[in-house]
């Protein structure tokens, strides 16, 4: 077969793309505006200025991130994993997709036509888990999900995974785990960063970022531009009638995005913000390997010639005397794609193509007020509009919805170790007219710490998930859908050892799941199809953890979580699925500049909860190890070259049935702060 470096795509030959050149120049301009309004240094403090920058330039966005009442002195009320910029780097992300890979307890599925990454929690679904960028709640109106590795990580600070029975203040739908994504503002020493990487198949990769203050305006610019002309299999892959070799068919990708983030301080507690995006793509979907011929089942030849998206938002906070704190933001996200359907698996002849427009505005507004010392009470409400409009060769469709949420958290202090909270949400659905659908949603939690080291916490809460377009009104519409509940339970406990060297921790959790929404096929022809509330399920399970600093440059982090689900269909089936994660990486980083990151993964089960059809599906037992490394080197103050290794071992695996993923890949690159 040809060589791999020689694989051509219709996205032509290696270019540098024009945003790269932009925001570079624009950088520097910036840059150079933010050094001349810096005051002189005197030579004695120009050491703490080096090692103050590295953080500096890393500080979250605050406006855009989200708090409960509880002040949270002893840690959040819920398990909570936290992705942090240095996570990204190490691991060689290079979408959302990518830096979830190995978090605790979440299944990242690969593979499928709408939405081929999402990721499971819990033994949760995509659209029973929430993603927030900054504070904005990001799906897709429609279907309710979201592409993952359509949201890039480069101005991303961090990356909080919230589990369990979340906050009230995170609003509607959040009956499974909140993902909450905060991304990067300027500080006063300006930064630039970038990124460059190559990999086989034209597999290129461009960061660039920068950001500053000038007195009281900061600013943070950020844009990345990706192209691939697909990837290679594993060695032991064995061809199948759509997947004939091992280059991966239909896996190539061009994604580019720019965004802009402009705040002004008027104080340390009054502050409004202005951030604005643009992403741009074009991908194809490789189709399942397991496919016989050309049978077009759930169209599943397609490709996104087109998918780009727009968003604005607008923040602000003051504060009113000592005891009451506003807050919010106002919010516009649109979704664009063009999804091109084919009539066979050569991705020759276009069968249709079907247009989606999908907009979302939105305003959160949130107000917390210290009653006492040692009680504080937290309120808000959101309103959001989602719109949908859909060409094809069918017709034209509009359909839209309107929520509406509202919140109460409390907090209470009674001692200084011990933390008590409760909340309350209550949300309404208005459906293009047609229907109204409302749920209340009541959560208490306690944190205990009965000594510095030791950490206690238990939470429970009835949350909820209002209907999707895509359930009321795909196939033949049902108005009469309920909501999906689940009651949440966590308990958990952490104990540090050894002048905080050492930690371990562990979770138990349930989740109690009814009425939870999926599609039965109609009797009679066309194969017609009806979301109905038709499953109760039940997952649990336990995560772990220890984190132990081995020395001063060698950290350890390991962690595994058992889940089990046990589900029950109205046609009185019954079924239970089972899953077992294990995840490790160890960090090295010296005083000479060399840097080192080895992670493993290992999977064993059925991580699909259950399924979104009446029918239970055939066995789909996953098993597979994952081993990943990079190699860093400081060869000049900021600059890192790298080499990173994905697959090491070449395994042949898929984390969904039927859609494998890439063999070895070695990607050299190299990092840049200046």
């Amino acid at each position: 077969m040809p060589s791999p470096f020689t694989k051509t795509s219709r996205l032509g030959p290696l270019t540098i793309p024009p945003l790269a050149w932009t925001i570079f120049v624009l950088s520097l301009l910036l840059n150079a505006i933010s050094v001349g309004a810096q005051p002189t240094t005197d030579p004695q403090i120009e050491g703490l200025l080096d090692l103050l920058q590295e953080e500096q330039s890393l500080q979250p966005f605050e406006l855009g991130e989200i708090f409960s009442a509880t002040s949270q002195p002893l840690g959040p009320t819920t398990a909570t994993f936290e992705v942090t910029a240095q996570d990204i780097l190490d691991q060689n992300a290079r979408s959302l997709a990518d830096a979830l890979r190995f978090v605790p307890g979440l299944y990242l599925s690969v593979g499928g036509t709408t939405a081929p990454s999402f990721a499971s929690i819990r033994g949760l679904t995509a659209r029973q888990n929430v993603v927030f960028i900054d504070g904005r709640p990001v799906y897709d109106p429609f279907f309710g999900d979201l592409r993952l590795e359509n949201l890039p990580v480069d101005n991303i600070a961090k990356i909080k995974v919230i589990k369990g029975p979340v906050d009230p203040v995170y609003g509607p739908n959040t009956i499974g785990t909140v993902i909450n994504i905060v991304t990067k503002r300027g500080t006063a020493v300006p930064s630039t960063r970038g990124t460059i990487s190559y990999d086989a198949h034209n597999t290129q990769d461009y960061w660039l970022e920068h950001g500053g203050r000038n007195n009281q305006f900061n600013y943070y610019l950020a844009g990345s531009y990706r192209r691939s002309n697909g990837f290679s299999l594993a060695n032991d892959f064995s061809p199948t009638a759509v997947q004939p070799g091992e280059f991966r068919e239909q896996s190539s990708l061009e994604k580019g995005n720019v965004s802009g983030n402009f705040g002004y301080d008027f104080s340390a507690e009054n502050k409004v913000a202005l951030v604005v995006g643009y992403y741009d793509a074009k991908q194809d979907n490789p189709v399942n390997i397991n496919l016989r011929g050309t049978a077009r089942q759930g169209l599943p030849f397609t490709r996104f010639t087109d998918w780009k998206r727009w968003y604005t938002d607008l923040y602000g906070q003051t504060k009113i005397g000592n005891r009451l704190e506003l807050r919010g933001n106002a919010y516009f996200d649109r979704f664009q794609n063009d999804l091109a359907i084919f009539t066979d698996d050569t991705f020759s002849t276009v069968d249709d193509v079907s247009k989606d427009t999908n907009d979302v505005f939105g305003i959160n507004a949130q107000g917390t007020f210290s009653l006492t010392d040692f009680v504080k009470i937290k309120g808000g409400v959101f309103l959001k509009q989602d719109q949908h409009e859909r060409k094809s060769s069918d017709g034209r469709e509009e359909i839209d919805s309107f929520t509406t949420g509202y919140f109460l958290d409390t907090e209470w202090v009674p001692i200084p170790n011990l933390i008590v909270s409760a909340g309350l949400n209550y949300d309404i659905l208005y459906a293009n007219s047609d229907r109204t659908v409302s749920a209340v949603s009541p959560r208490g939690a306690v944190i205990f710490q009965p000594f510095t080291s030791t950490r206690l916490h238990a939470a429970i809460g009835q949350k909820s998930r209002l209907p999707r377009l895509i359930n009321l009104y795909s196939g033949v519409s049902n108005l009469s859908l309920q909501e999906e509940r689940n009651l949440l339970v966590e308990v958990g406990a952490s104990q540090s050892f050894l002048e905080n060297r050492l930690e371990l921790g562990v979770t138990w959790f349930r989740n109690a799941l009814d009425d939870v929404i999926g599609f039965v096929r109609l009797p009679g022809a066309g194969r017609r199809t009806q979301d109905q509330n038709l499953t109760d399920a039940t997952t649990m399970g336990i995560e772990s953890y220890l984190s132990a600093k081995l020395t001063d440059s060698v950290k350890l982090l390991m962690d595994y979580t058992y889940l089990n689900v046990s589900v029950d269909t109205d046609n009185e089936s019954h079924f239970d699925r089972f899953l077992h994660q294990f995840n490790a990486n160890l960090q090295y980083q010296s005083n000479f500049g060399l840097g080192g990151f080895l992670q493993v993964s290992y999977i064993d089960g059925e991580p699909d909860a259950f399924p979104f059809n009446s029918t239970i599906g055939t066995n789909s037992l996953i098993n597979f190890v994952l081993l990943n490394g990079k190699i860093t080197y400081e060869i000049y103050k900021g600059i890192r070259p790298f080499l990173a290794i994905e697959n090491l071992t070449d395994s042949n695996y898929a984390r969904n049935l039927g859609f494998p993923e890439s063999g070895r890949r070695f990607f050299v690159g190299i990092n840049a702060q200046f």
